[in-house]
């Protein structure tokens, strides 16, 4: 091998070192939602909340619960978001089931397209 070659084969090797490392580097999920491709059918738990609340563009009233403060929120003209670990979800569909878990934990079925969600369903989830 002439010094070009081998410092070819050197970087080569390099970079596919570096692509496997990255690979290995990727967060293998925090178990809070389903894989899906996007505009797949995903299961997706995490809170319920409305998405005024979450950019600070709506307050909730003293002594108000998490749950009546989100319902009010919605009905000011917003929309419910399932936040799940980093992640924020905007939820279409389902309003009234939503409602029922509005300001806690449930489990949302419906279809993934990027960072929305066309709900399905949804269930309670354990705190």
């Amino acid at each position: 091998m002439n010094s070009n070659t081998r410092f070819g084969f050197v970087g080569f090797c390099f970079l596919v070192v570096l692509g496997v490392s990255s690979l290995m580097a990727q967060p293998m999920g925090d178990g809070k939602h389903s894989s899906t491709e996007s505009g797949g059918q995903a299961a997706l738990t995490g809170s319920v909340v409305c998405a005024a609340q979450l950019s600070h563009q709506y307050n909730c009233r003293r002594n108000e619960t998490q749950q009546s403060c989100a319902i009010d929120c919605v009905q000011s003209g917003s929309h419910y978001v399932l936040q799940v670990g980093d992640e924020e979800f905007s939820l279409n569909g389902q309003t009234k089931e939503l409602e029922r878990y509005a300001g806690g934990k449930a489990t949302v079925h419906g279809s993934v397209t990027g960072d929305h969600v066309s709900v399905s369903s949804v269930a309670g989830a354990s705190k």
